[in-house]
């Protein structure tokens, strides 16, 4: 496993702006937030427990006094969660939007789907007037284990495969942070004339809880997250949130959109040049969400 390495960010690109963070009580999610406070960025924080937000919040604040910290509660895979926290972040400016909440769930492909894809899809969509005002940037958490993605066999939808519930553990989270990158790009195909600029991440190998959270996996699936944990992960977790940083405070990332990015270089993903499947997934998500206004979708 490479390095990880550093960021290299200015510090004008971050300080004094409005980012927005979910699933950011915890793992690299609570490592973004203290980074970005302590580099006078204006923070809004989300997390799905309210007790570990408020936590989590209050831990910022003593490391951190002089923060521009908010703190919202959002379940990703509740609509009207996502609609109340959306209209609450919408009370000011919004610069950049991470996408970070997600894990495993509870094994399920249509579960996964909904938390690591379709919530921030609804949020983002949300957000997108903000963003746009802004010019601004959406950077979504992916991983490296979007290879291993289940995919759709010939002429099988990206619905027929989620309602088959098909592949492993891995393979369903793969395709979940598989359909992050395509988020991303589309966004990018979509809105990077009107100023947006996109970024797919992965954020290394990091030792954080989500390993720990397997309870509903096959056993052979938790033993192997153990081990990967334990003798493979970095543990140092604010090195997680590097690639993030890079592609919020980098200048040479400021002139990039549209690209995926590994330990804080351009990398190419896999499985991403069929670009009729990120229109599928475009339109999925619209379908989901029972909205049928394309011009006003993402």
């Amino acid at each position: 496993m490479a390095k990880l390495r550093r960021a290299e960010i200015e510090m004008g690109l971050i300080e004094g702006r409005r980012i927005v963070v979910t699933g950011a009580n915890s793992g690299i999610g609570r490592a973004t937030v203290d980074l970005l406070l302590g580099l006078g960025a204006r923070v809004v924080m989300t997390a799905r427990r309210p007790e570990a937000g408020e936590g989590t919040a209050q831990a910022m604040r003593q490391k951190h006094p002089s923060a521009d910290l908010e703190w919202l509660p959002l379940n990703l895979s509740e609509p009207a969660s996502v609609d109340a926290a959306a209209k609450r972040i919408l009370a000011g400016p919004v610069d950049v939007l991470v996408n970070n909440a997600g894990g495993m769930a509870d094994g399920t492909l249509e579960a996964m789907f909904m938390g690591n894809l379709l919530g921030h899809y609804q949020l983002t969509r949300a957000l997108l007037p903000a963003l746009l005002a802004a010019r601004g940037k959406v950077v979504v958490l992916s991983s490296a284990g979007h290879a291993y993605a289940v995919l759709p066999q010939p002429g099988e939808s990206l619905a027929g495969l989620l309602a088959s519930n098909r592949g492993s553990s891995i393979s369903k989270y793969g395709l979940t942070k598989l359909c992050g990158i395509w988020h991303a790009l589309g966004l990018h195909q979509r809105h990077h004339a009107l100023g947006l600029r996109t970024y797919a991440v992965h954020p290394g190998g990091i030792a954080t809880e989500g390993f720990d959270k397997t309870q509903g996996l096959p056993f052979y699936e938790r033993w192997g997250a153990t081990l990967y944990k334990n003798l493979f992960a970095e543990k140092e977790v604010s090195l997680g949130a590097q690639t993030t940083l890079h592609c919020i405070g980098n200048r040479e990332a400021d002139r990039e959109s549209g690209r995926y990015y590994d330990n804080c270089l351009p990398a190419a993903p896999e499985h991403c040049d069929d670009a009729q499947r990120i229109d599928e997934l475009f339109a999925l998500c619209e379908q989901r969400l029972r909205l049928h206004q394309p011009a006003a979708g993402l």
